[in-house]
C-alpha cells in the first residue's frame, strides 16, 4: 500500500477523485450536503469518494467521505439469511458496540479497498495480520453464544488463508516472495470477498452505516 502527499494549492490528478473499483451504484450516488450525518473529514486516498469545502479552515487535501446506510445494504445480501436490525430482531446493546467498533476498524484497512495496482504483498500480509490479531483479541471478550462469533471468525478464517498463500507465519515470510502477482492479487481478490459478505451481514444485523470505501467491496446490489 503506498500513501501520496500534495502540497497546498495543488490540484490532484483525476484519479483521486473518480472511485477506480466501485460498483455502478456507488458511482451514481451523489456526495452529501455540507453538515449531512454520516459525513466525516479524512485525508483522500485513491478511492476517496466526495468533494471539497471551499470554505473551510482545513487544508485543500480535506474531502468528506460519505456513507452507506445499512438499509442499502439488505438487497445485497441475496441468498444469505441474516435478521435485520430493528425489524426481525434486537441485539444487545454490548453486541452492537463491539460490531461497530469492527467495522470502524476495518474501514482504515487499506488492503481491503485500494485499487490493487496500490497494493504491495509485504504491506498487505502485514495489514492482515493485524486484522486477524484484532479479531482474535475481540473474539475473546465475546459472550458464549454470541451472533458475531460466526462472521468473525470467517473474518479471521479468511485472514488465515490469504496469509498461507502469500506463506506468512509467525509474523514472517516463510518462502521468498518470487513476485506472482497473479497468485498476489487472487488471494487478496478472495480476502475481500469473504470480508465483503460478512461485512455486509454485520451491517445489516447490527444497524451499522458503512463508509463508501470499504462499500466497494460489499457484494453486488440484486437489481433483478
Amino acid at each position: 500500500m503506498m500513501a501520496m502527499g500534495m502540497g497546498a494549492g495543488c490540484t490532484p490528478p483525476p484519479f483521486w477523485r473518480v472511485p477506480q473499483l466501485v460498483t455502478p451504484a456507488l458511482r451514481q450516488r451523489p456526495a452529501p450536503a455540507l453538515g449531512d450525518c454520516g459525513a466525516s473529514w479524512r485525508h483522500p486516498g485513491p478511492l476517496a469518494v466526495g468533494r471539497r469545502n471551499p470554505d473551510s479552515t482545513f487544508s485543500d487535501e480535506c474531502c468528506i467521505l460519505v456513507t452507506m446506510k445499512f438499509t442499502e445494504i439488505i438487497s445485497r445480501l441475496n441468498g444469505v439469511t441474516c435478521p435485520v436490525f430493528g425489524i426481525s430482531w434486537t441485539p444487545s446493546p454490548p453486541d452492537v458496540s463491539v460490531a461497530r467498533r469492527i467495522i470502524r476498524f476495518l474501514e482504515d484497512r487499506r488492503v481491503l479497498y485500494n485499487d490493487y495496482a496500490w497494493e504491495v504483498p509485504d504491506q498487505c500480509t502485514q495489514s492482515a495480520l493485524e486484522i486477524r490479531k484484532f479479531l482474535t483479541t475481540e473474539l475473546g471478550n465475546l459472550k458464549e453464544g454470541s451472533e458475531l462469533v460466526s462472521p468473525m471468525k470467517s473474518m479471521r478464517a479468511a485472514c488465515r488463508k490469504f496469509l498461507d498463500e502469500m506463506h506468512y507465519e509467525f509474523g514472517m515470510r516463510t518462502r521468498p516472495h518470487l513476485g506472482n502477482h497473479y497468485d498476489f492479487y487472487t488471494a487478496l481478490g478472495e480476502l475481500r470477498a469473504s470480508f465483503g459478505v460478512n461485512i455486509a451481514s454485520l451491517a445489516v444485523q447490527y444497524g451499522i452505516d458503512v463508509e463508501d470505501e470499504l462499500a466497494t467491496i460489499l457484494p453486488a446490489e440484486d437489481v433483478d
